[in-house]
């Protein structure tokens, strides 16, 4: 017998009666009296102590009473009713229950008359209990990763990256991501497959959704693959999604992260369209288009803004696609057929800053952007000096940084290669 401490005193009320433990007895307690309950562990441990935890309990002279399972002294968990996280513990097992009896014959230790603590009762000759370990066997489906390239992701010991597990029975399928593990890796984004599906194979064929858990007699983590792409930001394939993405986007002076990976040609139909004021995030077309729209924005006093990198007016009136960029990275896109109708029906209106892209970029990049459609003056307040307030920045095919102010300023660390504006039809009032 092996101890750890010489003994544990706990004193506490239980159905109104006092009982002590201790890892074994000891004269420096005097227990006399009392019924003494002792719990053999069988290899396990009870918090500091190993071997035998002893019990007792101040029962009155021929009371019956039922007593304390030392392994559901805490909220605890369970698998099929056995206990997996106790103060009762042993490595690689868990504690299937407490037994009256042990008989051991040729080297095979058997266990009889299984103890239930919810109706079973001692009297004041006490009761001895062994604990009986099942070894622990767990049947998992854990999250892995693919990278852009479709292989595993490995840690430095060649182990798959698991991001997540679930812990199922034997025969059980995979059912799905239940708790979003796959949304879970850091700086990357899942991948959603050509069928519609996000789980793979090691090898990246579709996971088989008839596939059930070998199960077996050791613990079995059966590997289910997401694909990643490394970079923050959302696959679009509809038009539903698109808009969503832009009620949900962080706008008014904030730059969103969150970047686009565009799937499919999206017909807006006609409808109004806010665009991207102020993107920070990856644009990727993937050679796309987003066509017929109407592009919306404020023209009234409450949304008039202050730019000081545009001019150090306020109340100025921004009208673009892009508003502003910032570390952004927008390649690959058509936008077609985009309609943009400049009105500036408020009085205090001071400029108004007209560009189909975008109107400043601070650590930017875009590449082979084409936007085509008509830049329409629709209406300008009375006494709107167009010659001194508003500013278009569109010439042929070429982007332009907006006139009246520096470039360097507008366009800071801003590379723009292949941005096609030679389809924007200007009509003047």
């Amino acid at each position: 017998m092996k101890f750890k401490k010489s003994i544990i005193l706990i004193l506490c009320v239980l159905s109104a009666l006092l009982f002590a433990t201790g890892c074994s007895a000891n004269t420096e307690y005097d227990f006399t009296g009392m019924v003494k309950v002792t719990f053999y562990l069988e290899g396990g441990e009870y918090r500091n102590c190993e071997g035998v935890v002893n019990y007792y309990y101040d029962f009155k002279p021929g009371e019956s009473k039922r007593i304390k399972n030392p392994a559901a002294e805490k909220n605890v968990s369970t698998i099929d009713g056995k206990f997996v996280d106790s103060d009762v513990k042993r490595d690689g097992f868990v504690l299937e229950g407490w037994y009256r009896s042990k008989t051991e014959t040729d080297g095979a230790v058997a266990y009889e008359g299984k103890w239930n603590f919810e109706t079973d009762t001692v009297t004041s000759e006490g009761v001895e209990l062994y604990a009986k370990w099942d070894p622990y066997i767990k049947y998992t489906y854990d999250i892995c990763a693919l990278d852009e390239s479709g292989a595993p992701v490995t840690d430095a010991d060649g182990n798959y990256l698991v991001l997540g597990s679930y812990i199922v029975k034997e025969g059980d399928g995979f059912a799905g991501d239940l708790l979003g593990y796959k949304d879970k890796r850091a700086g990357y984004t899942a991948v959603k497959g050509e069928d519609g599906g996000w789980f793979y194979n090691a090898d990246g064929t579709p996971w088989d959704e008839e596939f059930k858990h070998p199960g077996g007699e050791k613990s079995t983590a059966v590997p289910v693959f997401v694909h990643y792409m490394k970079g923050s930001f959302e696959f679009v394939y509809t038009k539903e999604e698109l808009l969503s993405y832009c009620k949900r986007a962080p706008w008014n002076n904030a730059f969103n992260p969150i970047g686009i990976n565009l799937r499919a040609d999206i017909d807006l139909g006609g409808e109004e369209f806010a665009g991207f004021p102020n993107f920070a995030g990856i644009f990727d077309g993937n050679g796309y288009k987003i066509s017929n729209f109407k592009l919306k924005y404020g023209n009234q006093k409450t949304d008039l803004k202050t730019d000081y990198d545009l001019d150090a007016e306020n109340n100025q009136l921004h009208i673009s696609l892009f508003g502003g960029l910032r570390s952004a990275d927008i390649k690959n896109v058509t936008f077609e057929n985009v309609q943009i109708e400049v009105a500036a029906p408020y009085a205090g209106t001071k400029l108004v800053f007209v560009s189909p892209f975008c109107l400043k970029a601070r650590d930017s990049k875009a590449e082979n952007v084409k936007i085509t459609g008509e830049i329409k003056e629709v209406t300008f307040f009375d006494g709107f000096d167009k010659e001194s307030s508003y500013i278009a920045a569109l010439s042929g095919n070429t982007l332009l940084p907006i006139p009246k102010i520096d470039g360097d300023k507008n366009f800071r660390n801003s590379t723009f290669t292949n941005i096609d504006l030679g389809g924007m039809i200007y009509t003047a009032l």
